[in-house]
């Protein structure tokens, strides 16, 4: 169960560290295609990062006493359930209780998260159902009665068209199209699933958060590239905002509108700044060095004299019968006979 602990341990940093170099370095850059793959590609890196165990190449190169390395305190010794400290503290029994209640309510944390996410689908296909279809294309375009913000997932855009005027659906389509055509259904599934797997980690809840908001900078910038006025789209947003109802789709979102605008309204970024992705290799180094380590098992202590409370004494063992005596191969009568005359009641015979 200790490796189990660690792994959660060392799965949880790496998420945390992703978010915060996202939000500290990248999150104020017009770079939105590269922010995009970072957070999905790095998110689901860190899934694999807490198996990277650098200590023996550290050991092979004789660095592992460096004032470097040991300036960086290592994860796996300071969580290990072996601690001298934790093993005087912490009963093997407890222990193991505790690992296996920390793993069910994992367990039925990641579960609810999931119940509620095929909850989430299923409301979907409900307004699907109860929508009708009025474009059949590559992409299809369903008309919904219902006060909704416009909103698309996989190939499909669900507006109500009696909502706005044939200039603002043209919009409005043009900005969804673009969520369709670049797959951003994907991203959002994704980051549904990092908050399965991570429920109880915050920076996954915040991780997804910036995904989404991210999609959003992207099809807002791609909009403005086709020639849409920006104070014109801007007040196209204003309008569109309503009551959300399917968290798992893309859409409008009024708490990240004010974030839109002023991203819209940044210049955009000089290309020699994309280089600030290379600071994540120096922090990707330290968090290996954190992560180094062996990962040894408890071993419980053997059981001392105390654990008894038997005061029944054990009887001796019965003494062992003598080893009878065998008669070696070539032996003759006469020798066997004096070896063991001493035996009563033996019967000797001659031996060809």
């Amino acid at each position: 169960m200790s490796l189990v602990f660690q792994y959660i341990i060392k799965l949880s940093i790496s998420l945390a560290v992703v978010y915060l170099f996202y939000y500290f370095v990248l999150r104020r850059l017009t770079f939105y295609n590269s922010n995009r793959w970072y957070l999905l590609l790095y998110s689901f890196c860190s899934f694999l990062i807490p198996f990277i165990n650098i200590y023996p190449m550290l050991e092979k190169s004789r660095l592992e006493g460096s004032g470097i390395v040991n300036y960086i305190p290592a994860v796996s010794n300071r969580i290990s359930i072996n601690d001298p400290v934790i093993r005087s503290t912490i009963d093997y029994e407890d222990a193991r209780v505790a690992g296996t209640w920390l793993m069910i309510v994992l367990l039925a944390g990641g579960i609810v998260m999931l119940v509620k996410l095929i909850f989430q689908y299923i409301s979907f296909l409900r307004v699907k159902r109860s929508s009708s279809l009025i474009i059949e294309d590559l992409i299809k375009v369903f008309q919904v009665n219902d006060a909704i913000i416009p909103f698309s997932i996989g190939n499909s855009i669900f507006i109500n068209q009696h909502l706005h005027t044939d200039e603002e659906l043209r919009e409005i389509i043009r900005h969804e199209f673009i969520h369709v055509k670049e797959k951003h259904s994907v991203d959002i599934f994704l980051g549904e699933l990092l908050c399965v797997l991570n429920w109880y980690n915050p920076f996954a809840w915040l991780t997804r958060r910036a995904i989404r908001v991210n999609l959003e900078f992207i099809a807002d910038h791609k909009v403005l590239e086709s020639g849409m006025d920006r104070k014109e789209y801007q007040f196209l947003l204003l309008k569109v905002i309503g009551i959300p109802q399917f968290s798992i789709a893309t859409q409008f979102n009024f708490s990240s509108l004010k974030k839109r605008i002023a991203m819209m309204n940044k210049k955009q970024s000089a290309k020699p700044q994309l280089l600030k992705l290379f600071l994540l290799l120096p922090i990707l180094i330290i968090v290996l060095l954190a992560f180094r380590g062996k990962n040894i098992p408890w071993i419980p202590e053997p059981p001392t004299a105390d654990y008894f409370t038997d005061t029944v004494p054990v009887p001796p063992a019965p003494p062992k019968p003598p080893t009878p005596v065998l008669f070696e191969e070539g032996q003759e009568y006469d020798e066997f006979l004096k070896r063991n005359s001493g035996v009563r009641g033996l019967e000797l015979k001659m031996i060809c």
